[in-house]
C-alpha cells in the first residue's frame, strides 16, 4: 500500500500536535488509525531541517528516505549521528517514524542514542508505534530499547498501540515485555485507553494478559 506525501504529512502533524499538547498539559487523542505497514515506502521525512549543519541535515533527510548509502556517506563526511532537527528528532527517530529498520541498525552500530526523546517527549519507539512502523519497532526492540518508555504524558508504546487499535503491534509489544499495569499521568492503563477510544477487542486482549 502507498500513501501520498500530503496524507503522511497530515498524519505526522496530528502525532506531533498531540505530543505538544500533552507536553503543555492538554488532552489530545492520537490518530484514530495509524498508516498500514508499508505505507512509508519512498516517502521522505516531512519536517524542515532548516538551520542545521549541512551534513547533519543530509543525514536526517537520508534517514527519512531510507537511503542507507546516503546515511553512511553523511556520517563518513562528518555528520553527527546524534544531531537533531528543530523538533529535537535525531536520525534514528526519523527512521522509526518512516519505518526504516536497516537505517536504524546502521545508526545503532555507529553510536546513535536510540532512546532520545523529541520536543514533544516522544521516544523513537513511540514514533514507530504511532505510525504503524512494525519493522522499525522490531529493530528498536532488538537493540534493547526500553519497551516501557514513557512520553511526557506518561504513555508507553503499548498505550499508543492500544489507542490506535493496532492489534498486531499490541501483541508484539506484549510478547516483548510491555507492562500492562503501567498508567499514564492521569492514571489510565493501556487497556482503559483502548476502551475509551472504542477498541474493545484490543482492551480485552490487554486485560487478558493482565489476568494471566
Amino acid at each position: 500500500m502507498k500513501i501520498d506525501k500530503h496524507s503522511l504529512a497530515m498524519s505526522l502533524f496530528v502525532i506531533c500536535a498531540a505530543g505538544i499538547l500533552a507536553a503543555c498539559g492538554e488532552s489530545a487523542p492520537p490518530a484514530s488509525v495509524a498508516p498500514a505497514s508499508g505505507a512509508h515506502d519512498d516517502v521522505a521525512y516531512a519536517f524542515s531541517t532548516n538551520g542545521m549543519d549541512e551534513k547533519d541535515a543530509r543525514l536526517i533527510a537520508a534517514a527519512g528516505r531510507g537511503d542507507l548509502a546516503a546515511v553512511i556517506g553523511a556520517i563518513e563526511e562528518g555528520a553527527n549521528v546524534n544531531a537533531t532537527d528543530r523538533l529535537k528528532r535525531n536520525a534514528v527517530f526519523v527512521a522509526a517514524l518512516t519505518n526504516r529498520p536497516a537505517v536504524i541498525r546502521e545508526l545503532a552500530e555507529r553510536g546513535v542514542r536510540i532512546d532520545d526523546k523529541d520536543a514533544a517527549g516522544m521516544a523513537p519507539l513511540h514514533a514507530a508505534v504511532a505510525m504503524g512502523s512494525r519493522e522499525a519497532l522490531l529493530a528498536l526492540i532488538e537493540l534493547r530499547t526500553d519497551v516501557n518508555v514513557k512520553d511526557v504524558s506518561g504513555r508507553t508504546p503499548l498505550h499508543i498501540a492500544a489507542a490506535t487499535n493496532q492489534t498486531t503491534l499490541v501483541e508484539l509489544l506484549l510478547a516483548r515485555g510491555a507492562n500492562v499495569k503501567l498508567q499514564d499521568k492521569h492514571g489510565v492503563t493501556a487497556a482503559a485507553l483502548a476502551r475509551d477510544y472504542g477498541h474493545a477487542k484490543v482492551a480485552d486482549l490487554i486485560q487478558s494478559r493482565a489476568r494471566s
